[in-house]
């Protein structure tokens, strides 16, 4: 397949990065650093870029530092030693510029060894680039006191002028929390950390979403979103991060979903982001040939209010649990309806994609613990090109992995990996409802080691995901992560 070149423009990506230090008592206990993965989308020039660094609620930056990166290229900091400088501690955020479009991804980890009286922390989002940031933004999916489980949300700035934002909250049940409402000032290009914990007004038992929206109904906001378990032992260690969602859309895609798999099963988290009520359906196709099943929630979602989807509780799909573990896996289709199914083509939904793991699959124990969500894609979101800035092979005791689905007509995708030519994938096939899924250290030719970018470009339009996790089954605790990968 020819490869496209890319035409110059400025872009500035917005990371709303949490780096959570033991002085911080309201998160998850524990000393957290955090990575940045970044590469250039220009496959003939040089990116000039400047990362800079602000602590939570002060718009004087603490760090600028100016770097390069290679025409095609990509580059990892690790706050602890690189870029030079960062403070210790450190909560804030950080805006990456650049002379050439980027892409960004960001984790939080914590510094354990992965011990059983140690367990590992981790956590990883997308950055935002200026067009995705937005002044409303929904949290769909926050938590305070909920059976172990607590939240916390990052809201950053990304203006050069202070502005003032409004967060509100809403449960599953459709009932409102003014009480609880809170009402914050962020200096520009700053961020202010929400912690669900403090706000007493939620009560226990919260499990709901949240709108943060600029007051002057124009800033644009970037926002994380956190929930995690109370660490009472290294099963209880997850550690889920996502970004907020800026749009809905009538139909949203789930490039991935499991149902007790290895000792992981997933969920929703259907939330109408729209002015009007929907109802919605789902339609799930699990297994290699895939096997459609469907479920349809009959009853209207008000705006703001969500839908949490446990998927072995969907008796639609008790079917996969008699299934061979490898057929366990899948993907979804959320769309938009009215009470009968009929489409609903206003309506406005977001989603977010879960799975978690409490040890219980006999051989695999050390995986309960681990935790992960992304976010489900908007339609919109298809892309015939798509970034993941780091694509881990035995690098530091971690691996990657990607899944590319397709959701429309059949086509073929090339994947480069920036800095292993020979593992270079040339027109893999992919279906109608199709997917490309691999294990990075099975890629061909991708040597061991390797710890760069990769991207994506195929003759459809697809949407992907991107992965991490611990080597081996002998690290305790959360050490798995997803991600959305991004489009240019």
């Amino acid at each position: 397949m020819k490869k496209a070149r890319m035409i110059l423009t400025l872009t500035v990506l917005l990371i709303s990065l949490v780096f959570i230090v033991p002085a911080s008592a309201q998160g998850p206990a524990g000393d957290w650093v955090s990575s940045i993965y970044c590469v250039n989308q220009d496959e003939l020039n040089l990116a000039n870029i400047t990362l800079t660094f602000y602590q939570e609620n002060n718009s004087t930056a603490v760090l600028t530092y100016a770097d390069t990166i290679a025409a095609g290229k990509s580059k990892n900091y690790y706050t602890p030693t690189s870029p030079p400088g960062v403070p210790d501690p450190f909560l804030g955020s950080v805006v990456v510029s650049s002379s050439t479009p980027l892409s960004c991804t960001a984790t939080n980890s914590t510094t354990s060894v992965g011990t059983i009286g140690d367990p590992y922390r981790f956590g990883s989002t997308s950055g935002y680039n200026s067009l995705e940031a937005s002044p409303i933004m929904y949290a769909t999916q926050v938590e305070r006191d909920f059976w172990g489980w607590e939240s916390y949300i990052a809201i950053q700035n990304t203006s050069t002028s202070a502005t003032n934002v409004t967060v509100t909250f809403k449960d599953r049940y459709g009932t409102d929390f003014p009480a609880a409402t809170q009402n914050l000032s962020i200096p520009g290009q700053s961020n202010r950390v929400v912690y669900l914990s403090t706000i007493a007004a939620l009560g226990a038992g919260f499990n709901g979403t949240a709108k943060v929206a600029a007051d002057d109904g124009t800033t644009p906001l970037a926002v994380t979103v956190t929930f995690y378990n109370d660490a009472d032992d290294h099963a209880q260690t997850q550690f889920h991060a996502f970004n907020g969602a800026a749009v809905g859309d009538d139909y949203v895609y789930a490039p991935r979903v499991i149902r007790n798999y290895y000792g992981y099963s997933g969920g929703l988290q259907i939330v109408n982001v729209g002015t009007t009520s929907t109802s919605f359906k789902v339609t799930f196709s699990m297994g290699t040939t895939p096997t459609v099943l469907t479920y349809q929630h009959s009853v209207t979602l008000a705006p703001g209010e969500l839908k949490d989807l446990y998927l072995p509780n969907v008796t639609e799909l008790d079917i996969v649990d008699s299934w061979p573990m490898s057929e366990r896996t899948g993907f979804a289709v959320i769309e938009a309806t009215d009470v009968s199914g009929v489409h609903n083509a206003s309506g406005e939904l977001a989603a977010n994609v879960n799975s978690s793991n409490y040890g219980l699959y006999s051989g695999f124990e050390t995986w309960g613990g681990r935790g992960t969500t992304y976010n489900a894609f908007p339609e919109s979101a298809a892309s015939t090109k798509l970034y993941i800035p780091n694509m881990p092979v035995h690098a530091s005791g971690f691996s990657g992995g990607f899944f590319i689905a397709n959701f429309g007509s059949a086509g073929t995708c090339d994947i480069t990996f920036v800095d292993d030519v020979d593992a270079f994938m040339d027109d893999v096939a992919i279906g109608v409802n199709g997917y490309i899924n691999y294990w990075a250290p099975n890629v061909p030719n991708l040597d061991s080691g390797y710890n760069s970018a990769m991207w994506i470009e195929c003759t459809v339009p697809v949407y992907a995901i991107g992965n991490f996790s611990a080597d081996g089954t002998s690290t305790y605790g959360d050490s798995y992560a997803e991600f959305n990968a991004t489009a240019p």
